[in-house]
């Protein structure tokens, strides 16, 4: 499958790690709470791995 549309990620960070986060996209996805707690760099590494799921 794949992803059409537009999909915004937002990430509120403190020191490096992800405090809060929302996804904005064209058809519905639960993904923040997987993003809390990580670092914004684990978080941009599991972006790709998680939208090719879709």
């Amino acid at each position: 499958m794949s992803f059409v549309g537009n999909l915004n990620i937002f990430l509120d960070t403190d020191d490096n790690c992800v405090r809060n986060a929302a996804v904005k996209a064209s058809s519905e996805v639960s993904v923040e709470k997987l993003f809390i707690g990580k670092t914004a760099e684990e978080v941009f590494e599991l972006i790709p791995i998680l939208f090719s799921l879709w």
